[in-house]
């Protein structure tokens, strides 16, 4: 019990020294824009655990100082593409799903509902990860952080100008009036058929593409063979 609660400890004593510095705020979106349940402290030791292993690993199995540095450095950054990754595919899969999103907003405020009640039923009907974004904003806003500021945090979290766009479009209604129904979905238009034109886009250019990267794989293959 005491040696599971070390770890504990440490990522406490390690998120109580770094909660006043910048770099920790900083670290802490990134990790939230991944949607990984993790506190900065617990992100560090992984890293260095990914670190010390990976240089153990390279040394057992090459007995050689500068491959085990170079691992070394592998595990230092191994985490930092973790965590890119997981955002890049996070941001990708709510682009795809915020037209729909958009059109849940739309129903529920023309059928009379408010805000709060329309961003509820995406939490509720949505899958990952709009649902869970929507929700966060629902609980903020339940907390009593004001629905402006609870937007602003959602932008922080996903990085996409077309939501964005939305929330600019939400607090501009926010502070004078006017039908939000109605602009919502001028923008879910915009958004689809932007879309659109990106995916007909990645087809036409599919084809350079692939030669360009038969072409810059080439050489590399040449010098391996030869």
């Amino acid at each position: 019990e005491q040696a599971g609660q070390a770890p504990h400890r440490l990522t406490g004593t390690l998120n109580g020294m770094l909660s006043s510095r910048a770099f920790a705020a900083s670290l802490s979106a990134e990790l939230a824009r991944a949607n990984l349940p993790i506190t900065v402290g617990e992100y560090l030791l992984w890293r260095l655990v990914s670190v010390l292993g990976l240089f153990a690993m390279a040394f057992v199995l090459s007995r050689q100082w500068l491959l085990a540095l170079l691992g070394a450095a592998g595990g230092y950054f191994l985490p930092s593409v973790y965590v890119r990754q997981r955002q890049t595919k996070r941001l990708q899969a709510f682009q795809q799903q915020l037209p729909d999103v958009l059109t849940l907003l739309v129903g529920a405020l023309r059928s009379g509902y408010g805000m709060t009640i329309a961003m509820d039923t995406v939490a509720k009907q949505m899958p990952a990860p709009s649902s869970e974004e929507f929700r966060r904003v629902v609980t903020e806003v339940g907390l009593g952080i004001s629905m402006t500021q609870a937007l602003a945090n959602l932008v922080r979290r996903i990085r996409s100008e077309d939501l964005d766009l939305i929330v600019t479009a939400i607090t501009i209604q926010y502070e004078v009036g006017g039908n939000l129904a109605t602009v919502l979905e001028s923008i879910s238009d915009t958004i689809r058929e932007r879309v659109r034109l990106k995916e007909q886009l990645r087809v036409l250019t599919a084809q350079q593409r692939l030669q360009r990267i038969i072409l810059t794989a080439l050489p590399f293959a040449l010098g391996v063979v030869m």
